[in-house]
């Protein structure tokens, strides 16, 4: 009688295959997430850099034709320092010109009513920064026009305003603009839906925002900046 021994594996050897299977496709897929969180959060900070860039331009090209006039009432420029939640929201409210003329009931104007916030509308859960157009300005520039949204998931907004010598948080006044304006947008991509935004949490963004229409104030002006004369007259003591 012939006997036929049958090659196989015992229960140990199983065992060990998988458990070294187990530990070989966990160690695959620990390394598969870090990648994939390290790609979205490159993509993340890629959008939002982006987007920051998108939201200048835009503010660029309305602050660029800022217009402001110590003979004409309805026009100004004014920029207020506030806090939300630990985080700056201030407020820019001004004139600016138009290329085409808008028809109005009164006429044609050029000049429009432009405004920046963050939106603080309890009804609305999103603390995203807006932007208010009005193409006829009145005596109340703080309302009407259409409201669009300007930056998705941006909480944070803050305004600094250079008369030439000094930075300013804050800028009122009817007799003269600032010769730059330095804005900062803070950008908040939650990693968990607990998250709320904070100083520290919050990408930021800022740039420089020259205004090429800036002019000299009249010297009976009662603008409390000073303009470029303080700049001007520094220079010149520097100079001696």
């Amino acid at each position: 009688m012939t006997t036929f021994k049958t090659a196989g594996f015992t229960l140990v050897e199983l065992m060990m295959a998988a458990t070294l299977t187990t530990l070989v496709l966990g160690g695959a897929f620990v390394s598969l997430s870090v990648v994939l969180q390290a790609y979205k959060l490159h993509g993340s900070k890629s959008n939002s850099a982006d987007m920051a860039n998108l939201i200048f331009e835009r503010m660029r090209m309305d602050l660029a034709s800022t217009f402001l006039s110590p003979h004409n009432a309805v026009t100004r420029f004014v920029g207020t320092d506030l806090m939300a939640e630990e985080l700056p929201s201030d407020t820019l409210t001004f004139i600016s010109t138009v290329n085409n003329p808008i028809e109005t009931g009164e006429g044609s104007s050029d000049l429009t009513e432009i405004q920046y916030y963050i939106d603080m509308d309890e009804a609305t859960p999103e603390r995203w920064l807006l932007r208010r157009y009005d193409p006829t300005p009145d005596m109340d520039p703080f309302s009407g026009g259409t409201i669009a949204l300007l930056g998705p998931k941006v909480c944070m907004l803050d305004f600094q305003y250079f008369d030439g010598d000094m930075w300013w948080p804050t800028w009122d006044s009817v007799q003269e603009i600032p010769i730059c304006v330095n804005v900062t947008i803070g950008v908040f991509e939650p990693q968990n839906i607990w998250e709320t935004p904070t100083p520290e949490n919050v990408e930021q963004f800022s740039t420089t925002i020259w205004i090429a229409t800036y002019r000299e104030p009249p010297e009976d002006s009662l603008g409390p900046m000073g303009g470029t004369s303080a700049l001007e007259e520094e220079m010149a003591e520097g100079g001696n």
